[in-house]
């Protein structure tokens, strides 16, 4: 099993994300494909850290930054988003990642996570099944 752990994203994390997020590989699993211009990731990265109902961590394995996984307010659940480093996907760090973000969660009082997966993007729709995440309509629900 991989192991990872988590650590919140802060301010010197943000050109890595930047990267990530525009590296045709994670775009073509992404509802929005566009490539972001620095500004609108900077602006976006500024209030994102700046709201406390919004938490976003980097996934380290081994010491090395490998991802990242948000959990965005939306209603009575937080929303799961998940990026995993271009060149590190397929090594088990999303499904350990999803697993150590559930226990973060509960920490943290949230008591429902969902998740919105590209159509056609198998592996993580696997992650969430395998992490007990259940289809529900368009969304995949995990009660903690």
């Amino acid at each position: 099993m991989t192991k990872v752990s988590l650590r919140e994203a802060i301010e010197k994390d943000l050109q890595k994300i930047f990267e990530w997020r525009n590296n045709p590989e994670i775009r073509k699993n992404s509802f929005n494909q566009e490539e972001i211009k620095p500004e609108e990731h900077n602006r976006y990265w500024s209030e994102r850290l700046a709201k406390n109902d919004a938490y976003s961590f980097i996934v380290v394995s081994d010491g090395e930054d490998v991802g990242l996984v948000r959990l965005d307010k939306e209603g009575d659940a937080y929303e799961v988003h998940i990026m995993i480093a271009p060149g590190k996907q397929g090594k088990g760090f999303g499904t350990a990642a999803i697993e150590k973000i559930k226990e973060t969660a509960a920490k943290l009082g949230i008591k429902k996570l969902v998740a919105r997966v590209k159509g056609g993007n198998i592996v993580s729709e696997k992650i969430f099944r395998e992490n007990g995440f259940v289809k529900e309509g368009e969304t995949y629900v995990c009660r903690l």
